[in-house]
């Protein structure tokens, strides 16, 4: 089957669309990587986000204060959903300096509630801080040692940047954006979220998966239909580098020695971070959300000071032809 993108539409309350998960009835609820608040949209037009959840009022969760902007942003990148379960991923990276941002190095869950209009989140179990920790103590992901020591900017070559979580029956598989191994995307399976989240267990991780996918990283992966569709990205911004290869949505069977297949979208000028499965995920419908934090941006604009109205992000559907 081909595909194509639909024209995309434009929501209110965040500057991009980072991560997500569908609660039913035409809504979503969404993350950005630069605010710790959760929101529910509605898939319409122009709709603002409604704030469900402030992760800053949890208590256990991470963070720093910082005078002039308030708490610093968890840079939330993925989201995954198990039942009435949704894991989230922030990205573990450095900042654009290259400094070690503790209040990044988080995966937590929550629990949602009523569908549509209604849905509802709370806060489950205790966010897990020992991520890296343990991908360091693990042998078998050597290969991460380095980009995870080096002192530079996620979004420079060799650096370190997790943007992708997908449910996978009971496991989640992390996806990196950077870095990018031998040419090849990493995947790694992580098998005891929920021990992690509700009794302090360390990570246990399965082997990693290295895949073709034309030089970019993970931006987002879901289970859809047979397979899983990956979203695909480049380390660096395609709004901020020339350079930066041009983003692609590819179907992988699942089976770590098969290629995923290209599916060739043209993807209009979309910066693609997430994709959300509307429905079964077998024939489900699939909404792809985009990082137009930098397409926005103007010169001199102070935008972590703009209000939530004037901040917006697209999104679209994948569809059949």
């Amino acid at each position: 089957m081909n595909f194509k993108i639909t024209p995309p539409i434009f929501h209110s309350g965040a500057w991009d669309g980072s991560a997500g998960a569908a609660c039913g009835e035409g809504y979503f609820i969404g993350a950005t990587d630069e605010m710790n608040t959760l929101r529910l949209y509605p898939i319409v037009a122009g709709a603002e986000g409604t704030p469900m959840l402030d992760l800053n009022a949890w208590p256990l969760f991470p963070k720093k204060a910082d005078k002039a902007d308030g708490f610093k942003e968890a840079d939330i990148e993925g989201a995954a959903v198990m039942g009435e379960m949704v894991y989230w991923i922030a990205s573990h990276a450095r900042d654009s300096t290259g400094k070690a941002r503790e209040e990044r190095q988080v995966l937590f869950a929550t629990t949602m509630h009523g569908v549509g209009a209604a849905a509802k989140l709370e806060p489950c179990g205790k966010p897990y801080l020992r991520l890296l920790d343990d991908m360091l103590a693990d042998p078998q992901l050597d290969f991460l040692h380095e980009p995870i020591a080096k002192k530079i900017a996620p979004k420079e070559l060799g650096g370190f940047n997790i943007e992708a979580l997908c449910a996978d029956g009971e496991r989640l598989w992390i996806g990196f954006r950077n870095p990018i191994i031998a040419g090849r995307a990493v995947l790694v399976p992580l098998t005891n979220p929920m021990a992690m989240i509700q009794a302090g267990a360390r990570a246990i991780f399965g082997d990693p998966v290295f895949l073709e996918l034309g030089g970019l990283g993970f931006r987002d992966m879901v289970r859809w239909r047979d397979g899983f569709l990956i979203v695909a990205g480049d380390y660096r911004d395609r709004f901020e580098d020339a350079q930066a290869l041009p983003p692609k949505l590819l179907m992988w069977s699942g089976k770590g020695f098969e290629t995923p297949v290209d599916l060739r979208v043209d993807l209009l000028d979309l910066n693609p971070e997430a994709a959300i499965v509307f429905g079964d995920e077998k024939d489900g419908r699939l909404l792809i959300l985009s990082d137009d934090g930098k397409w926005h941006a103007q010169p001199g604009e102070d935008r972590k000071h703009t209000g939530d109205a004037k901040r917006q992000f697209r999104s679209a559907w994948l569809v059949g032809e």
